[in-house]
């Protein structure tokens, strides 16, 4: 997942992939904004659970059976 992952965010470039991750404007509880390169953004999390159920399908575990 981690090679999927790194190609993934490699391929969108630097501006593009800040939305993946809680890269966020100034706002009253953040006054400086968030630069936040680890903790995924929804948008993020929904992409690599993508990421993650497409593998688990290739891969034919016995997860997959349960995934949609």
């Amino acid at each position: 997942m981690q090679k999927l992952t790194y190609t993934l965010i490699s391929s969108l470039g630097d501006e593009p992939s800040k939305k993946m991750y809680l890269w966020t404007a100034p706002d009253p509880k953040f006054p400086e904004g968030r630069k936040d390169d680890t903790h995924l953004s929804v948008e993020g999390a929904k992409t690599i659970a993508g990421l993650v159920a497409k593998e688990v399908i290739k891969l034919k575990t016995p997860l997959a059976r349960h995934v949609k």
